[in-house]
């Protein structure tokens, strides 16, 4: 089973305890043959560093409405859930935070 991880916090981009939950997160699956963790930055306030895909294979990075399609696809091509693209559209032209993936 594959899972998409969303989020706007990874280190070295941390603005409370968020990052730290999505580190423990990745690395309680890492290695398990049955699950891969696939995250997915939300690129909105904060501009990845350089060497994000290094730090964190297969991250997928979203600037804007426009990157939205191209995540979603590679999603669906790799049978990966992600949030609703609606909940995401209006959460990246608005200041509203995009709620927890269920």
């Amino acid at each position: 089973m594959k899972v998409a991880l969303l989020t706007n916090e990874m280190p070295p981009i941390v603005y409370g305890g968020v990052a730290t939950w999505i580190l423990n997160f990745m690395e309680m699956f890492q290695g398990d043959p049955d699950i891969e963790i696939i995250p997915v930055f939300l690129a909105q306030l904060d501009e990845p560093p350089d060497d994000f895909p290094e730090r964190y294979p297969g991250i997928r990075i979203i600037h804007g409405p426009e990157d939205i399609p191209k995540a979603l696809i590679l999603s669906i091509i790799r049978g990966v859930p992600l949030v609703d693209k609606a909940v995401l559209m209006r959460s990246l032209s608005s200041s509203v935070t995009i709620p927890s993936i269920p």
